[in-house]
C-alpha cells in the first residue's frame, strides 16, 4: 500500500494494475465473465461457476449487480444499434448491414415471463434469417446456419424499432424478397403493416392447425375419432391452400350448431378469414419460404424461457427488460461491444 505524502490517501499498485476503481472489489476482467455467466444461469450458480472457475469468491448479490451493470451496458447498446441501422441511407453516411441476403425471413411471437408479485408479462421475440441459412441435418431436422434476435418486454412501441433495426442489419435493405412468419396475433400483423408491408405474410400453418384440432375438441368432446378425422382432413385441405373451402364449412356447420358450439365455429370462422391472404400455402413452399414459426418458437425457449423462467424466478421490470437486452446481445455475438465504451 502507497500513500500520497500531501493528502495521505492511500492506493495500492496491484488494483491499478488490474484496473480496480476505490472501493471496487472485483476488476473488469473478472467482472466480465460473472456478467457473462449471470446472463446464462442464475446467481447462485453464477458465482458458483466462478468460484470453481478462478478461484474468485463472490456472493449470489454481487452476481446480480455486476450482471444488471452489464444489463445497462446491453440497453445502452440496443439503442445505439438501434439508432444506427435505422436511420436513411445516404451515399455519404451509407449504412452498414452486417450481413447481406437476397430472401429474408422474419419471425416473431411473444413468451412469459413472471413479476415480482407472480404476475404474469410479455417478452416480445423477433428472430431473422436468410432463406439461405435454412437447412436440414443430416438426421433431417431442420436448422438455421447464422441469424439475428431481438427482444423486448416493453409492448409493442418499444419492439417495433427494434425488430425494423433488427431486419436492416440482417440486409433487409438490399433483399430482393422478404417473408413474415407468426401465429395469428393481431398486433403482429399491425406491425408488419406499418413495418414490412412489402413482405409476404405467412400464418403459421401449424398454429392454424392446433386451432382446427382445438375446434374438434369443442364440437366432438366425446368421440376423439371423429375430431381427429375431422381435423386431420380440414388441416390437409388448408395446407393445400383451400382456406375458402374452410370458411364455407365452418360456416356449415356454424348454421347446424347449437348456440355455444355456433359461438366456438364463428370464432374461428373470424380467424381464418382475417388470416385468409396469410394461407397460401402452396405458393409458398414452391418459393422456398417455411410455413411454421419454429424458429422464434425455438428462440423464445432458448434465448427467454432458459435463462428467465426457472422456478422461483422472478423479475422486476427493470430487471427484466435488462436481461432481455443481456442474452440478446450474447446470442447476437455482441458481447464485446458491451465494453467498448469502458475501453474509450
Amino acid at each position: 500500500m502507497l500513500e500520497c505524502l500531501a493528502c495521505r490517501k492511500q492506493w495500492a499498485p496491484v488494483d491499478q494494475h488490474l484496473g480496480l476503481e476505490e472501493r471496487q472489489e472485483i476488476s473488469p476482467r473478472i467482472r466480465r465473465k460473472l456478467a457473462r455467466l449471470g446472463a446464462r444461469m442464475d446467481y447462485v450458480a453464477a458465482a458458483e461457476d466462478l468460484q470453481y472457475l478462478l478461484g474468485v469468491k463472490v456472493s449470489s448479490k454481487q452476481a446480480q449487480l455486476v450482471t444488471r451493470e452489464a444489463g445497462e451496458k446491453a440497453l445502452q447498446l440496443e439503442q445505439r444499434q438501434c439508432e444506427e441501422w435505422s436511420r436513411p441511407w445516404s451515399a455519404e453516411h451509407p449504412v452498414k448491414e452486417e450481413k447481406p441476403h437476397q430472401a429474408l425471413v422474419l419471425e416473431m411471437d411473444g413468451t412469459c415471463v413472471l413479476g415480482r408479485k407472480g404476475e404474469g408479462h410479455e417478452i416480445k421475440v423477433a428472430t431473422v434469417f436468410g432463406l439461405d441459412e435454412r437447412g436440414k441435418s443430416a438426421s433431417g431436422r431442420e436448422i438455421i446456419s447464422e441469424r439475428r434476435w431481438a427482444a423486448t418486454s416493453l409492448g409493442v412501441e418499444a419492439f417495433s424499432p427494434l425488430v425494423h433495426a433488427l431486419a436492416v442489419r440482417w440486409g433487409m435493405r438490399g433483399a430482393r424478397s422478404m417473408a413474415v412468419v407468426a401465429d395469428g396475433a393481431e398486433w403482429i400483423w399491425k406491425l408488419v403493416e406499418d413495418r414490412f408491408a412489402h413482405a409476404t405474410c405467412i400464418l403459421d400453418f401449424w398454429h392454424a392447425s392446433e386451432h382446427l384440432h382445438e375446434l374438434a375438441a369443442k364440437l366432438w368432446p366425446k368421440d376423439e375419432q371423429k375430431r381427429l378425422r375431422w381435423a386431420g382432413r380440414w388441416s390437409e385441405r388448408l395446407r393445400d391452400g383451400q382456406v375458402e373451402r374452410l370458411i364455407r364449412e365452418l360456416l356449415r356447420l356454424e348454421k347446424m350448431s347449437c348456440a355455444e358450439r355456433a359461438k366456438a365455429l364463428k370464432s374461428e370462422r373470424g380467424y381464418f378469414e382475417n388470416n385468409r391472404k396469410r394461407c397460401n400455402y402452396p405458393e409458398y413452399v414452391k418459393a422456398g419460404w417455411p410455413i411454421g414459426s419454429g424458429a422464434v418458437e425455438g428462440s423464445c425457449k432458448s434465448l427467454i424461457k432458459e435463462r428467465m423462467a426457472g422456478s422461483g424466478q422472478h423479475w422486476s421490470s427493470d430487471g427484466m427488460e435488462e436481461m432481455a437486452a443481456l442474452r440478446t446481445a450474447l446470442f447476437n455475438g455482441d458481447w464485446d461491444n458491451l465494453w467498448q465504451q469502458d475501453a474509450a
